[in-house]
């Protein structure tokens, strides 16, 4: 696929890593819907996130609901695909995360 965008969110620095790799996943696949894309491959180098998201079982964690949130808007995609990449191979994220922490606010 293409690269299409990014953005750029400081987030809660309190927050477990879980449910910051979760936000990013739920604020991606919003950011996919509000630009119209029909299609999306949503990659992450959190095997535990990756993996809930496809889940149909139930995980009442903060982490896991985020994650039925993203599951029900993958929804409303004709075709998605959600991939763990090793975080050496998934640099450009790696820069992304790093450039937010000095953004007050959304970045895109």
């Amino acid at each position: 696929g293409n690269f299409i965008g990014q953005f750029s969110q400081r987030l809660n620095a309190s927050m477990e890593p879980e449910v910051v790799e979760s936000m990013a996943a739920l604020y991606a696949t919003n950011f996919a819907l509000d630009i119209g894309l029909r299609d999306i491959i949503l990659e992450g180098d959190s095997s535990c996130t990756i993996s809930s998201i496809l889940s149909t079982t139930a995980n009442y964690s903060s982490a896991g609901m985020i994650n039925v949130d993203v599951r029900a808007l993958l929804g409303n995609f004709s075709f998605y695909e959600c991939n763990f990449v090793k975080r050496s191979a998934n640099t450009v994220a790696h820069k992304l995360a790093r450039h937010a922490k000095h953004v007050n606010e959304l970045f895109v």
